[in-house]
């Protein structure tokens, strides 16, 4: 029996969007797409900390902070 070496392997990102709020002077940030949603029902929050969002790139998702105009994102670039 001949071995296939042909593998075709497809490879998706995990990506989450996050959108920054500046609330009391204090910038929050929200989940802004529905694994995001996700990721914050399961720490049972509202806002995720820097602490939430090193778990979730530990988890192999790269975050992104969208920008929007009303609800309609316009932008999104990678947070660091």
């Amino acid at each position: 029996m001949e071995a296939n070496n042909n593998q075709n392997t497809t490879t998706m990102e995990l990506i989450i969007i996050i959108k920054i709020k500046t609330v009391y002077g204090e910038d929050k940030i929200y989940p802004a797409c529905a694994t995001a949603e996700t990721f914050a029902a399961l720490t049972g929050k509202k806002t995720f900390s820097p602490v939430d969002l090193k778990h979730i790139r530990a988890l192999g998702y790269t975050i992104k902070q969208g920008f929007f105009s009303g609800d309609t994102m316009i932008a999104a670039v990678d947070f660091n």
